[in-house]
């Protein structure tokens, strides 16, 4: 359950100087004084996207420009690439593990607004197996009708891999122990 915020500490989004950070409430700290990226970060190359989400108490912010649509692409692109990875398909498993982790920034990104979680929603139907199952995984918090039939649908027809992935994620959303929410490593 996240916790409550006082009045006195409301949330604000961006960066601070292009730095994420936390304030000394658990907020994120946003607020860029000077409009000039930091030293460090104009030495790194990044633009005010270089802190693409901060996560604060299961809220996600995105304070780079991206707009929803590119991030929907880039999230179908990267389950497309973890498709070709799977292990089944001869996939190593450190490439998939960045592709995981890759996608679940982006999903985090996207989940925090009402657009982009109607996207991951309707890549429920995607022709690609892996887009749809993991789709469908990511909406069961908001759409978990839509969701599980797929799921169901994935675990009763699926011969392979999809089939134990689809009934382990109904099992666990079920005990309330999937956690789609999770920060992926290299993510702060």
């Amino acid at each position: 359950m996240p916790a409550l915020r006082s009045p006195d500490h409301p949330r604000q989004s961006g960066r601070v100087n292009g730095v994420c950070g936390v304030t000394h409430d658990g907020a994120s700290a946003t607020i860029d004084t000077s409009g000039q990226p930091s030293k460090a970060a104009a030495t790194k190359g990044r633009d005010e996207s270089a802190c693409r989400l901060s996560r604060d108490n299961g809220d996600v912010t995105e304070p780079g420009r991206r707009h929803v649509a590119d991030l929907l692409r880039t999230y179908r692109e990267l389950l497309v690439q973890m498709d070709a990875q799977r292990v089944e398909h001869g996939g190593k498993p450190r490439a998939w593990n960045r592709l995981v982790n890759h996608m679940q920034a982006v999903q985090l990104q996207l989940r925090a607004s009402q657009e982009g979680r109607d996207g991951i929603t309707a890549f429920i139907t995607d022709e690609n197996v892996t887009v749809r199952s993991w789709s469908a995984v990511n909406a069961l918090p908001w759409a978990e009708r839509q969701a599980r039939a797929e799921l169901q649908r994935l675990a009763a027809t699926d011969a392979g891999l999809h089939s134990l992935e689809a009934k382990t994620a109904l099992r666990e959303f079920d005990a309330g122990r999937l956690d789609t929410a999770w920060t992926p490593k290299g993510v702060q």
